[in-house]
C-alpha cells in the first residue's frame, strides 16, 4: 500500500515538474496540511490540483515535515485534493488562481483519521522516537517499551543528553538549571521537590517529551541549560474511547490506570485516573577521612532506605469548538500520595585514614521513620482564536495551582560497638510543612504577514509565594519533655513576581530562513525568616535577546545556527537557611544571598531527514556567570556543611550527534552521542574550585518488530566520569529491554520490561575539599526492576463520522 502510494506521488512530481520553466510567472497557492484530531502536521501528504473537466492531474506535490505546501499553476479553475494514508481524503472544488492575485493561502487543512482504514490496517511500525522541528527535538516516548511501568523520571534519563545524579537534579548537556513544563506550562509537578517528585509521576501518562536545547525569546527566560516539555495524553478521537491499563512490577510498583474521552460534534470530554502502591529499596555509602592539622580522622556512614506508599493522580479536561475559529479548553490535575519513608543511617568513626576494625572508636545507628503526605493541584483555561488564516491566532492562558507537602520524621539514635551493648542516647522529631500558590496569565498573538514571514509578540505574569515551616525537637529519653531546637527551626516565606514581554520576527529569503526576538523580564523576589526581621528584597530587569537562521540546502537537508541569552533564578530550597536535618553529620543548608545564573548559548547543527533514515550533528558552546555549586566544608565538630556559591564562571563547549535508520521494515535503531569539554572558575567558602574535564554520554536503542509474533527493545546509555566543582563523578552505564504483544485486533497489548538488567545504574563519585577527602556510592532503586502490564484499548469505531463545521466537512463540493 505505501509503495502503490509512493508510486503515485512520484508520478505526480514527474508531471507537474515538465512546465517547470514556465512556473515563475505562475500564481502560488500555499497552505498546511494537519491531523484534525491531534493538530500534528502530516508529513508527506499528497496534494493535486485537479482539472475540473476529467479530474486529470495539473499540479501536484507533497507536504514537507511541518505539514506545508507550495504549488503553482496557469491561471484558472481547478480542483484540489489533499490525501494521507489511513484519513479521510478531502477535495475542495473552484480554486481559482488569478493572474492579479499572484499568492492564494487556503490556511491549515484538516484531515480526519478513517476509522475504517485504521481497524483494518496493520501498523508495522511505529512513529519516529525523535524527530526535529524547528529547534525542538520531539521524542515520542509513548513508542519506548523499556518505559513499561516506569517512572517520569526514568523517561527523561532515557533520552539523549538528559542525565540524573545523585539528588535527583536534572541535567542537559551536562548543566543544570533545567526548566521542566508540563503541557507548555509550569506544573504543581514540580510545585516542592523539584524534579524528584517526577520519580512517582507514572510514564504511561506521558505522550512526548519535547529537548530544547536554546530556546528563543518567546520562551520564559528560566531555565539557563534549556527546556524540558513533557506533554500528557489526552485524548481527542471521535465517539467515545479508552485505555484500561493493570501493571505489576518487581520490586513492589504496583498500578492501575484508566484513560477516556468522550468527542461528539463541538466538545471533548477527557480524564484518566491513576492509582500506584510501590516500595522501592534503595542506599549507599560514603567514607569519608578528615586532615586537619593536628589529627586525622575517618567516618564511614552507610545508608539504606525504602520509600513507598500509595498515589493517585487525576487528571480532567474539556474541549469547546464554539466555532471553526474559537476553542477553549479547561483542563485540570489533581494528585495526592501517602507514603511511608524508612531510613536507617550507620555512623562508624575510625582515627586515622584507615577504615579497619583496630581503628573503630564509636559505631551510632540512626533510624528514621518519615510519614510524608502530599497533594497538588493545577487548573488551566487556554482560549485560542485564529483569524481564518493558517497561524495567524491569539492565544490566552491562565492558570491556579497549590501544592502541599508534609514530611513528618521520628529519629531514634542509638550508641555501641559492635558486640557491646546499645545504648538510646537521643529522640528526635522534625516537621516540615510546605505550602506553595501560584498564578499565571500568559497571551500570545502570532501574525504571518507572508507565506514565510511571522511577527509575534505576548506577554507573561506569573506570582508565587510559598511558606515554609520547620521545626526539630529532641530529648534525650522518652520520660523527658521536648526540647525545640532553635538553630533548626524557623518560618521561611518566599514571594516572587515575574513580568515579562517579547516580540519576534521571522522571514525567509530564498534558501536562507531567519527568526530574531527579544525579551523584557522584571522579577521581583522577596524572602523572609520569621526570627529576622530584616526581610532579604531581590528585585532586577533584563533583557533575553535571540536569533537563529537557516541555511536549507535541500528539502530535507538544512543548517542551522543559534544564539539565546537566559538566567537561573536559585530555587527557594536554595534561599532557605533551613533545610534538612535527617543526616546529622551531613546538613544541607541554603544560601539567601544567592543571584541568579545567566547563561549565552550558541548552537550550530546539521539535520538530514529522510523517511527511513534521519542525521544530526551539532555543535554547542555555553557559558554561564555566577554559576551557582554546593560546596562542602567540615567544621570543628566533623560536621559537613554542603551550601550553595556563586561562582565566577562555567564554559562548556562540546558535539551532539544522533544517526537513526530503518535498517529492515522489522529492525531499525537509532544511537546518539554528545562529548564536550567543561571547566569550572570560582572560589567560594576557602575552597578553591577551579577545574576542567572532559566527558561524554553515549545511547543506542535497537528496536525489532516481529510480525505477527512480538516486538522487542533494547536500550543502553555509557556515561563517561565528569569533574565539576569539588565533584569528579564517576562512568556508569544501563542496559534495558523490553517486550510487547498484541493481541484482539491490537486493541489488547501485554508489554514486560526490564530495567538495569545489570544492576550498573550507580551513582559513585569522589569530594575533594581543602581538608578533607571522601567517596561515596548511592542508588535509588536497587537491583533490577521487572514490570508486567496488560492494557485493553476501547475505540468507538461505529461512531457518528459527522465532521463539523470546525473541520470544514469533507465531502467533494464543500469547502475546507
Amino acid at each position: 500500500m505505501h509503495k502503490i502510494k509512493g508510486v503515485f506521488v512520484l508520478i505526480i512530481l514527474v508531471i507537474s515538474s515538465i512546465s517547470f520553466s514556465q512556473e515563475a510567472t505562475y500564481p502560488k497557492i500555499t497552505g498546511t496540511v494537519k491531523d484534525a484530531q491531534t493538530g500534528e502536521p502530516l508529513y508527506r501528504a499528497s496534494v493535486a490540483l485537479l482539472n475540473p473537466g476529467d479530474s486529470t492531474i495539473a499540479k501536484g506535490t507533497i507536504t514537507d515535515s511541518t505539514g506545508k505546501f507550495k504549488l503553482q499553476a496557469a491561471p484558472g479553475e481547478y480542483m484540489l485534493k489533499v490525501q494521507y494514508v489511513s484519513h479521510q481524503p478531502k477535495i475542495k472544488s473552484a480554486v481559482r488562481l488569478r493572474e492579479s492575485k499572484p499568492s492564494k493561502n487556503l490556511g491549515t487543512i484538516s484531515l480526519m483519521p478513517d476509522q475504517k482504514q485504521l481497524s483494518e490496517f496493520v501498523v508495522t511500525g511505529e512513529q519516529s522516537r525523535m524527530t526535529m522541528q524547528g529547534g525542538k527535538k520531539i521524542f515520542n516516548v509513548g513508542t519506548d517499551l523499556s518505559n513499561s511501568g516506569a517512572s517520569a523520571a526514568e523517561v527523561l534519563d532515557n533520552i539523549p543528553a538528559v542525565s540524573t545524579d545523585i539528588e535527583g537534579n536534572i541535567s542537559l548537556r551536562g548543566s543544570q538549571g533545567v526548566r521542566i513544563l508540563v503541557n507548555g506550562k509550569p506544573s504543581s509537578m514540580m510545585g516542592l521537590s523539584g524534579s524528584e517528585i517526577l520519580r512517582y509521576f507514572p510514564a504511561n501518562q506521558i505522550k512526548r517529551v519535547e529537548i530544547i536545547t536554546n530556546p528563543s525569546a518567546k520562551y520564559e527566560a528560566q531555565g539557563a541549560a534549556g527546556i524540558i516539555n513533557i506533554i500528557l495524553e489526552e485524548g481527542q478521537n471521535w465517539g467515545l474511547n479508552g485505555q484500561f491499563t493493570l501493571e505489576a512490577g518487581h520490586p513492589k510498583d504496583h498500578g492501575a490506570s484508566v484513560r477516556m474521552n468522550y468527542r461528539k460534534k463541538w466538545y471533548n470530554i477527557f480524564g484518566s485516573y491513576n492509582v500506584s502502591t510501590d516500595e522501592h529499596p534503595g542506599g549507599g555509602w560514603r567514607k569519608q577521612t578528615y586532615n586537619l592539622p593536628d589529627t586525622t580522622y575517618s567516618l564511614w556512614t552507610d545508608r539504606d532506605r525504602t520509600r513507598g506508599g500509595v498515589n493517585h493522580n487525576f487528571q480532567f479536561g474539556s474541549d469547546f469548538y464554539f466555532t471553526p475559529n474559537d476553542v477553549l479548553k479547561i483542563s485540570g490535575v489533581y494528585s495526592v500520595a501517602n507514603e511511608d519513608n524508612y531510613t536507617d543511617l550507620t555512623f562508624r568513626d575510625y582515627t586515622g585514614n584507615q577504615f579497619v576494625s583496630d581503628n573503630l572508636t564509636r559505631r551510632t545507628i540512626r533510624d528514621e521513620l518519615e510519614e510524608e503526605k502530599e497533594g497538588e493541584y493545577e487548573l488551566n483555561m487556554n482560549y485560542e482564536k485564529t483569524f481564518g488564516e493558517d497561524d495567524h491566532k491569539l492565544t490566552a492562558d491562565l492558570q491556579a495551582r497549590s501544592s502541599v507537602e508534609t514530611e513528618d520524621a521520628s529519629l531514634v539514635e542509638t550508641m555501641g560497638l559492635p558486640g557491646e551493648s546499645q545504648d538510646t542516647a537521643l529522640f528526635q522529631n522534625s516537621l516540615n510543612d510546605t505550602d506553595v500558590q501560584g498564578y499565571l496569565a500568559k497571551l500570545d498573538y502570532t501574525y504571518p504577514f507572508s507565506e514565510d514571514g511571522k511577527f509575534e509578540t505576548g506577554f507573561r505574569g506569573e506570582y508565587r509565594t510559598i511558606e515554609n515551616k520547620y521545626n526539630v525537637e529532641q530529648r534525650p529519653s522518652e520520660a523527658d519533655p521536648w526540647n525545640t531546637l532553635d538553630r533548626f527551626s524557623n518560618t521561611f516565606f518566599y514571594d516572587e513576581e515575574i513580568y515579562g514581554v517579547y516580540a519576534m520576527y521571522g522571514n525567509r529569503r530564498g534558501a536562507f530562513s531567519y527568526q530574531a526576538g527579544i525579551r523584557f523580564e522584571v522579577t521581583r523576589i522577596d524572602t523572609e525568616l520569621l526570627t529576622d526581621e530584616a526581610a532579604n528584597e531581590r528585585s532586577y530587569y533584563d533583557l533575553f535577546p535571540s536569533a537563529s537562521l537557516t541555511y536549507h540546502i535541500t528539502e530535507t537537508n538544512s543548517v542551522q545556527a543559534s544564539y539565546s541569552r537566559r538566567l537561573d533564578r536559585p530555587y527557594f530550597r536554595e534561599l532557605n537557611p533551613y533545610n534538612t536535618f535527617s543526616n546529622n553529620r551531613n546538613y544541607r543548608t541554603g544560601n539567601p544571598l544567592l543571584d541568579p545564573e545567566y547563561t549565552g548559548a550558541y548552537d550550530l547543527g546539521y539535520i538530514n531527514n529522510k523517511e527511513e533514515r534521519s542525521v544530526y550533528v551539532g555543535a554547542f558552546y555555553r557559558r554561564t556567570v555566577n554559576e551557582i555549586e554546593n560546596v562542602d566544608t567540615v567544621n570543628t565538630e566533623g560536621i559537613t556543611i554542603s551550601k550553595p556559591f556563586n561562582l565566577a564562571s562555567r564554559d562548556n563547549a562540546g558535539i551532539e550527534t544522533r544517526y537513526s535508520n530503518e535498517i529492515f521494515d522489522w529492525w531499525d535503531f537509532s544511537i546518539s552521542s554528545y562529548f564536550y569539554h567543561g571547566s569550572t572558575s570560582g572560589y567560594a567558602a576557602g575552597e578553591s574550585l577551579n577545574n576542567s574535564s572532559y566527558t561524554m554520554d553515549a545511547r543506542a536503542s535497537f528496536n525489532f518488530d516481529v510480525k505477527n509474533w512480538f516486538e522487542f527493545e533494547v536500550n543502553a546509555d555509557y556515561r563517561a566520569p565528569e569533574k565539576e566543582g569539588q565533584d569528579t563523578e564517576e562512568a556508569m552505564y544501563e542496559v534495558d529491554m523490553g517486550l510487547r504483544k498484541d493481541f484482539l485486533n491490537n486493541r489488547g497489548h501485554v508489554s514486560f520490561s526490564a530495567r538495569d538488567v545489570f544492576n550498573t545504574d550507580v551513582y559513585r563519585s569522589r569530594v575533594d575539599g581543602s581538608n578533607f577527602e571522601a567517596r561515596q556510592k548511592f542508588q535509588w532503586r536497587s537491583g533490577t526492576f521487572f514490570s508486567l502490564s496488560i492494557s485493553y484499548e476501547l475505540k468507538d469505531n461505529d461512531a457518528e463520522r459527522e465532521e463539523s463545521h470546525i473541520f470544514g466537512g469533507g465531502g467533494p463540493d464543500e469547502p475546507f
